[in-house]
């Protein structure tokens, strides 16, 4: 009795904690502009020891319920047009699809699994520092008033007035922004919607592989392929994210691959540090963050690496 009443505390105050640092991780994730994928997934396997299929599945599911809490706020604010951020997702989903008849057919070992990982975590980390660098002289050096960067403005998404510039360039270049004017449709654009499949397919192979969101290739998509500004483009690799993982959740949830009590915890607290993150984006230096996740994220690939070796 004294033993299942210890472990029951032992329990409770490990959701508590993991409900704490899914708040930070909320933060921290909103504030340097990338999925709690990354930073779920060596947290599981190195701190929680999960397996690497169990690990996946319960990261995909905290991604699930934050990526479906991002959504109501940006369909709140009219930034997505759900049809066509739906027709994109299907590709990105059949791309899972792929995945996961790949990892049926090929065995992964667990030992080959965490040297991708790690890889794919250090390259990440190099690409988030790359950025964090490049923007440092424009996020750290005042301007004259009237000199405009309007690459810094929409990297850093603090300028609205720049925005709505290039969402009016790109309405007069690719035709109306949706019926209602402010979601973007791209599906009037069948041409670079068949540019971009192999792209959002890819980000759902990703996703699934590594149990992660698949942001970091669907943004870039959105913004760079549909020429879309900043904000409308993570408002629809949100959109994505969300209809991919609700396929992501039910497939590892049918396996028996989520532990859902700690995932719930962990998404729980995201959510809640997302939306802190939100507020306090503005007061703490977008390049400093993404320097110090950068390096943390190649400190711990490197760390799953030689944990296997």
């Amino acid at each position: 009795m004294i033993l299942e009443l210890l472990l029951f505390d032992y329990n409770i105050f490990l959701l508590l904690g993991l409900l704490a640092l899914g708040v930070l991780i909320g933060i921290i994730a909103t504030i340097a502009g990338i999925g709690g994928g990354m930073i779920n997934m060596p947290l599981f396997l190195l701190v929680l020891h999960f397996d690497p299929m169990l690990a996946k599945g319960t990261s995909l599911f905290t991604i699930f319920l934050s990526s479906g809490i991002a959504l109501y706020v940006h369909i709140k604010n009219r930034k997505i047009h759900l049809l066509s951020s739906f027709i994109m997702s299907i590709f990105a989903i059949l791309g899972s699809i792929t995945c996961i008849f790949v990892q049926l057919v090929v065995t992964v070992d667990d030992l080959v699994f965490y040297i991708i990982f790690g890889i794919f975590e250090i390259s990440m980390g190099l690409r988030l520092g790359r950025k964090g660098v490049k923007i440092y002289p424009n996020g750290s050096r005042k301007k004259k008033e009237n000199e405009i960067d309007p690459k810094r403005e929409i990297e850093e998404g603090n300028n609205k007035a720049i925005e709505e510039v290039n969402t009016k360039e790109f309405k007069e270049d690719n035709g109306p922004i949706s019926t209602q004017n402010t979601s973007i449709n791209l599906i009037q654009n069948p041409k670079l919607l068949i540019k971009a499949i192999p792209l959002f397919f890819l980000a759902g192979f990703v996703a699934t592989f590594f149990g992660i969101g698949g942001g970091a290739i669907n943004t870039p998509t959105l913004h760079e392929v549909f020429n879309l500004p900043i904000h409308y483009a993570t408002a629809g690799s949100t959109a994505i994210i969300f209809f991919v993982s609700i396929f992501n959740t039910i497939i590892y949830g049918l396996q028996g691959l989520i532990d859902w009590a700690i995932g719930i915890s962990l998404g729980i607290g995201m959510i809640f540090g997302a939306r802190i993150g939100a507020i306090t984006a503005s007061k703490i230096p977008r390049w400093l963050t993404l320097i110090i996740i950068a390096v943390v994220m190649i400190f711990t690939g490197f760390r799953i690496i030689l944990g296997v070796l």
